[in-house]
């Protein structure tokens, strides 16, 4: 009598988790979008600040690069 349920209750556990994973992984052209948006990010901001050779300022330790890259991505629609 037991054996007769573990069948579908198995099948249903694997649609679940199946189902569960689908929609949690992001698609291919939501990570291409977002490596797109990575690398129009770091261009600009080696574009716009200057690199920092050594001389790491307290005030602006990454040279402004950081900044300038989380505010492009900010824009873009994603997390930095």
């Amino acid at each position: 009598m037991r054996r007769r349920w573990l069948v579908p209750i198995a099948l249903f556990g694997a649609a679940v988790v199946t189902a569960a994973t689908a929609s949690a992984a992001p698609s291919k052209s939501a990570r291409g979008t977002r490596d797109n948006a990575i690398r129009e990010c770091i261009a600009e901001a080696r574009a716009e600040a200057p690199a920092n050779l050594g001389t790491v300022s307290p005030a602006d330790p990454g040279g402004g690069r950081v900044e300038t890259y989380k505010s492009c991505m900010v824009k873009k629609g994603f997390r930095p």
